[in-house]
């Protein structure tokens, strides 16, 4: 694999796993769009790893800090792990719709359905315009645990490549009356448990494999996500504290464009 796809597939990867557009979309369309072969769902998971690793260094840093209502109405302000498991449990749908779709290949049908991805990118790209646009909102910055849990469940959607997991979460967040700042936290540790699994599924893999330039470049990929996800973790909080949604919501009604033309020309 040459070391400027590899590039390409982490900076594409890094920016957009956190932004409400769908990273696994925009990983296809790099493929589609050039003469490269395809990455394959290895690179593709060791991509995610990489933005795991900056979503734990962000929780390290306490940025993704939340207020959290318990059952007792009692606020507590808490940050790295402490939320872990709710958001564990909220996944584990995810996890087990997720499992059944890649021992079964389905999944690998949807993610080469071009056609599905660029309807599917362009319904919920105005489902994130519509939450966002609420005027009902309560606008609150308390999360309480049901929240997670509702979440969770809208979650499974984010399998079907186009949806966006990040862009689902920031929605189901904003449509519960959650405001900007704390729905974008939200869709980044939501990621953890997602992720960790699809770390641990790449891991056992390559174990099977000696092939150690392929080691290399799931290394590199994996370092230079990383980074990438790092630095898009700090534009998307400061973008969606200042301004809104449209920017996004405007980029994925043109991409789907663009996948459309491409299609039906």
């Amino acid at each position: 694999m040459p070391i400027e796809q590899i590039f390409i597939l982490s900076f594409v990867q890094g920016l957009t796993e956190f932004f409400p557009v769908s990273s696994s979309m925009h990983l296809n369309i790099v493929h589609l769009m050039s003469n490269w072969d395809d990455q394959g769902p290895l690179m593709d998971l060791s991509l995610h790893v990489g933005s795991l690793c900056a979503v734990i260094v962000c929780l390290k840093k306490n940025i993704l800090s939340l207020s959290v209502k318990n059952n007792s109405s009692k606020i507590d302000s808490i940050s790295t792990y402490k939320y872990f498991y709710i958001i564990l449990i909220a996944s584990i749908p995810t996890l087990i719709i997720g499992f059944i779709l890649v021992k079964t290949g389905y999944i690998d049908k949807l993610r080469d359905n071009l056609e599905l991805i660029g309807w599917v990118n362009l319904i919920f790209a105005l489902l994130l315009l519509l939450s966002d646009r609420n005027y009902f909102h309560k606008n609150e910055n308390i999360i309480k645990s049901k929240h997670f849990f509702i979440i969770g469940l809208f979650q499974i959607l984010s399998l079907i490549p186009g949806v966006s997991r990040s862009g689902i979460c920031f929605t189901t967040s904003r449509a519960m009356g959650l405001n900007r700042i704390v729905s974008a936290k939200i869709a980044i540790v939501m990621s953890l448990p997602i992720i960790l699994s699809a770390g641990l599924y790449m891991a056992t893999k390559l174990m099977q494999t000696n092939d150690m330039v392929f080691i290399f470049h799931i290394i590199l990929a994996l370092l230079l996500s990383f980074l990438f996800s790092l630095y898009s973790i700090r534009i998307i909080l400061t973008i969606i504290e200042k301004f809104n949604v449209i920017p996004f919501v405007i980029y994925r009604i043109a991409i789907s464009l663009v996948i459309f033309y491409i299609i039906y020309t």
